[in-house]
């Protein structure tokens, strides 16, 4: 999570068990990975390698072949985890919701892969280790979702909405983690709250006066939407320590936030405004083009029409 607001909410009273961790271990700051973004940030954290060692860069990667765009996974990592390690020596180990583990490894223990896995908004089977697991957490919680709403089409009522269902998704996540915990003593129990960096992509504009893109006129639960998640947090990580009672714990995030400018540089549209940049055909010409095509708008229907959870499903399949 972003220690800035951690620091601010604890210093407030309002997340105890966090402060109780600083006031009782040692805290710093954490820089994040070159680029400090999400995939390449938790295979460092898996692997205690820089990206240039673990092999991953972004959320996708050029082919060899043809130099088309594909998904990243664990396929990609060339260094073990360390669960991997762990699980070579005997080790019992738990991993929930951690990006860079779907497909999952077939590790000493439970692992459930994070919201990586191409156009995934929750679990399917193919996202758990061992496999029978997926039947049981459907039937005792109603599966695992990362965010449970398309996030490209936000109308009215959608913030409102989407806030409850984050609050929601860690009451879930926790639920599952207390479930496991309460099966065996894990040598190590790596759980991931995704919902942290969710909130702050999709609120940050309503809390923050200094970002360029603040919306002025937003309700006040609206407004305190990180913070209320934050707080919904503490709490899970209150009744998780009780539960687990650690020897060691671990509390880190892999980036943090700020606010965003209010335009975006496309970088090879200015090369071709300058006349620096030609296609070798132009954008449409073919009906299955990207862009202005058949098969974008295609795409553009389905992600309106298909419900968000059932998109990466019928993504994968095909």
């Amino acid at each position: 999570m972003t220690s800035t607001l951690a620091r601010l909410r604890y210093a407030q009273g309002k997340m105890p068990n966090i402060s109780s961790l600083l006031q009782k271990g040692f805290s710093a700051p954490l820089c994040s990975t070159t680029p400090p973004m999400t995939l390449p940030s938790w295979s460092s954290m898996l692997t205690g390698t820089n990206p240039g060692r673990h092999g991953i860069f972004d959320f996708v990667h050029k082919t060899a072949k043809d130099w088309r765009l594909q998904f990243s996974t664990s396929k990609d990592r060339i260094v073990p985890t360390i669960h991997e390690v762990l699980s070579a020596q005997s080790k019992r180990v738990v991993s929930i919701a951690v990006p860079t583990t779907w497909p999952p490894s077939a590790i000493n223990g439970v692992m459930i892969s994070g919201f990586d896995s191409p156009v995934s908004t929750g679990i399917d089977g193919s996202f758990c280790h061992p496999p029978e697991i997926y039947s049981e957490i459907e039937r005792r919680f109603g599966g695992l979702c990362f965010a449970d709403f398309q996030e490209t089409l936000i109308g009215e009522d959608w913030h409102e909405k989407a806030l409850a269902l984050l609050l929601k998704e860690i009451h879930r996540k926790k639920e599952i983690a207390l479930w496991l915990l309460h099966q065996e003593r894990w040598d190590c129990f790596m759980l991931l709250f995704g919902e942290s960096d969710t909130v702050s992509h999709h609120f940050w504009a309503l809390s923050d006066r200094l970002s360029p893109r603040f919306i002025k006129h937003a309700k006040t639960e609206l407004r305190t939407a990180i913070q209320n998640v934050y707080i919904e947090l503490d709490t899970a990580l209150g009744e998780l320590l009780n539960t687990a009672q650690p020897d060691l714990l671990c509390l880190c995030s892999d980036h943090g936030f700020g606010g965003a400018g209010d335009y975006a540089l496309y970088l090879n549209r200015f090369l071709e405004e300058k006349g620096w940049l030609k296609y070798k055909r132009e954008l449409g010409q073919s009906k299955w083009s990207i862009g202005r095509g058949f098969g974008d708008r295609i795409r553009t229907t389905a992600v309106k029409r298909i419900p968000a959870r059932w998109q990466g499903k019928i993504f994968r399949r095909i």
